[in-house]
Order: C-alpha cells, then sequence, then structure tokens
C-alpha cells in the first residue's frame, strides 16, 4: 500500500509492505540525499516481508514527496530528523506497535544516527547499510581508488579529468560538490565500487524507468528532487564528522559493509563502529559487496536479520 500523512506539514509519501500488520515495523531510510531506492531494493528485499512491515519512506522532497513540498528552504537536517521522528510515531501509532526497528542506508545512516540518538525509546535497532562517518575522507579514498583504476585501464581520458578536478574542500559549497560527483561517482560505478557486480546507475535508471509505484510525472521529478535535496543537504555531511558527535547509541546496533564500497569507506565505518558504544553491537564484513551489500548479498543478510538481529532485539 502506499500511504501520504502529512508530517509536520508537509504530505510525504511512504510505501508499506509486508504480509501481516502483526510483524515488526522497518522503518527503511534511503540515501542521497534525496534519492529514494524504492524502485532499486523492493523486489530484492521482498522476502524480508514475511519477518517486517517495511516501510519506505520517501523524505521530505524526495522521489514522490518532490511534488508535494511548498517550500524548499524546508530541507533541513533538523527538519528531517524531525520529519523522521514524526513518521516514526505515526507508523507505530497507526499499526499499533510500541517501536520500530530502523534501517539506514548511506545518507540514510547519517540521518538514522542522529534520530536514534536523540529518540532511542522509539526503536527496538539500528541497522546500518554503508555508514556515513567523516565524509570528507571517504571522498579522499573514493578519488584514489578511481585514478588507482583508471591507471590500471589506462583510461586516460578519466586520468585527465582527475587531475583536472581533484577533491572539493569541505568548504567548497554544494555547486562544486554536484559538478564534481556527477562525473566522479559515475567512475566509481563502472569501476564496481558502487555494486560489485553491476554499474548501479545503469540498473537503477532502468529499475526507476520500469517502477510501477511511480508515475511517470514522478520519475520526471526524481532527478530534480535528488538535485534539490543535495544542495541543501550536503554541506551538513561533507563539513561534519558523526563519529566525533555521536559516541553512543542507547539501541542494539548493527553494521552492514562492504569491503569494496568507495562511497562511504570500509576502514572509516569500522572504526567508527569500534568507538561507538551500544547495549550490544555487531558489524557484519561482506568481501564481495560495494555500497548495496543488502541487495548484493541478500540471502546472508537476510540470514543475518532473522538469525541474529530479530532473536536478539
Amino acid at each position: 500500500m502506499t500511504d501520504s500523512p502529512i508530517i509536520n506539514g508537509n504530505k510525504q509519501y511512504i510505501f508499506i509492505h509486508g504480509e501481516s500488520d502483526a510483524n515488526p515495523l522497518l522503518l527503511y531510510l534511503h540515501g542521497g540525499p534525496g534519492t529514494p531506492d524504492f524502485c532499486f531494493v523492493a523486489e530484492t528485499l521482498k522476502p524480508l516481508e514475511k519477518l517486517f512491515t517495511i516501510c519506505h519512506w520517501e523524505q521530505r522532497g524526495a522521489g514522490r514527496s518532490y511534488a508535494t513540498l511548498d517550500n524548499k528552504n524546508s530541507i533541513t537536517l533538523e527538519q528531517l530528523i524531525q520529519d523522521a521522528e514524526a513518521v516514526s510515531k505515526y507508523l507505530i501509532d497507526k499499526f499499533g506497535q510500541t517501536k520500530i526497528y530502523v534501517l539506514g542506508q548511506s545518507w540514510g545512516t547519517y540521518l538514522g544516527t542522529l534520530l536514534v540518538q536523540r529518540h532511542p525509546q522509539l526503536f527496538h535497532a539500528y541497522l546500518s547499510v554503508g555508514q556515513v562517518t567523516d565524509q570528507y575522507l571517504s571522498e579522499q579514498e573514493s578519488y584514489d581508488f578511481v585514478k588507482e583504476q583508471a591507471a590500471i585501464r589506462k583510461d586516460r581520458s578519466v586520468l585527465r579529468k582527475l587531475n583536472k578536478w581533484t577533491v572539493p574542500t569541505r568548504g567548497a559549497g554544494a555547486k562544486a560538490w554536484f559538478r564534481y560527483l556527477n562525473f566522479q561517482r559515475w567512475q566509481v560505478a563502472r569501476y564496481r565500487g558502487s555494486m560489485r557486480q553491476k554499474n548501479i546507475f545503469l540498473l537503477a535508471i532502468w529499475k526507476l524507468l520500469t517502477c510501477k509505484e511511480y508515475s511517470l510525472a514522478d520519475k520526471l521529478n526524481y532527478m530534480k528532487g535528488s538535485s534539490l535535496s543535495f544542495n541543501q543537504l550536503w554541506e551538513a555531511i561533507i563539513t561534519n564528522n558523526i563519529s566525533d558527535t555521536v559516541t553512543h547509541l542507547d539501541v542494539p546496533v548493527y553494521f552492514f559493509h562492504g569491503t569494496h564500497d568507495h562511497h562511504t569507506c570500509y576502514a572509516g565505518a569500522k572504526d567508527y563502529f569500534d568507538k561507538l558504544s551500544a547495549p550490544k553491537k555487531q558489524f557484519y564484513t561482506f568481501t564481495d559487496a560495494a555500497h548495496f551489500p543488502h541487495v548484493e548479498c541478500f540471502e546472508e543478510f537476510e540470514r543475518i536479520v532473522k538469525v541474529e538481529v530479530l532473536a536478539e532485539s
């Protein structure tokens, strides 16, 4: 089903999929910022609908929620934290439950970490996929990866552009970063640093174009929402190190990270996990995955969630 509650004065969309309303709730926080991946992940995650009612929230100004946005300046980190809190409470009330599980992917881990820190009483556990830490260090690592792969493959045109476009400074501004990442992330995908076996961008474009839950207008609005959210939120991500600001969470924490992730680097996530304190925590390494281990290695991800996460939290 598709729900569209008013969240803090703004109509926002939630795709709700599950086999039983009695199952625990799982709130899925998409990445980006501003790039919902429901069309990309829903089919793969479908077996989890036997275990959870999965709630794919299209964040303020993103995806289907772009068309209902009445004030672009309302897209701030603080507002999205408040929205995520309101969505969590809305779902808990709607389904008559007491708590909810929350899964963040990429940017969703940045939002999710701050959400869980502020409102631990709402959550059974926090599942992090591709955890953001010091994103600037991840960007430097990602640049080095692309340059190394381009040299190995003798991709001279990419090398020329990388020599011209080095990593922007932390304070370079969203416009400079958007221009750089539009080129750099495409190379990361080509060199399999986004998904190990496929080009994520080609796959995601196809999934979006064939997504039945999106109208033609929604599909046309998708990149508008992504661009707007990036411009509004990137500064918060690139200038802050969440591993310095959030050192303790009051719920069980489960990190899932691919060793080939060149969006949010594996080493940074592992270092953060080691210093983070929580009632229970576990780090799962996926050696044949990049930025989407829950999709790339779904069977192992499903096993962990069923046998360990649900059984222990």
